[in-house]
């Protein structure tokens, strides 16, 4: 793996690409890569870094518009502050919210779930 093959990964890994975008960008197969991300830890670490950049680069980005921008900021805590900040409120399940559907439905939803070979007594 040359230099400019490495270079090429981690240019484009810095665009959030995919692992066979890049390859196919560097010219190299999957395995190829796979088997020098394995076998050389400074390798890994570097292109670690590079698939990190476009996540960290757009981070950035909104934590720098934040001040200046009260709607992003308040999405922003909704995403990241869910359970204090977001509108949407997730159901609570309780005994109450289950539906009795009544011993004749019953009855008939047990004749299918359940085969009569066992000698399982329907409701």
């Amino acid at each position: 793996m040359t230099d400019d093959v490495v270079r090429k990964l981690i240019e484009a890994f810095k665009l959030d690409v995919s692992v066979e975008e890049a390859c196919l960008y560097a010219r190299i197969s999957k395995d190829t890569y796979y088997r020098k991300l394995k076998e050389d830890e400074e390798f890994s670490d570097e292109i670690g870094r590079a698939r990190m950049y476009a996540t960290m680069a757009a981070r950035l980005s909104v934590v720098k518009a934040i001040p200046t921008d009260p709607h992003l900021a308040f999405k922003y805590l909704e995403r990241k502050r869910h359970e204090e900040f977001s509108s949407y409120q997730r159901p609570v399940a309780s005994e109450s919210s289950q539906i009795d559907l009544g011993a004749e439905a019953k009855a008939r939803l047990q004749k299918y779930l359940v085969p009569p070979d066992l000698g399982l007594k329907t409701a």
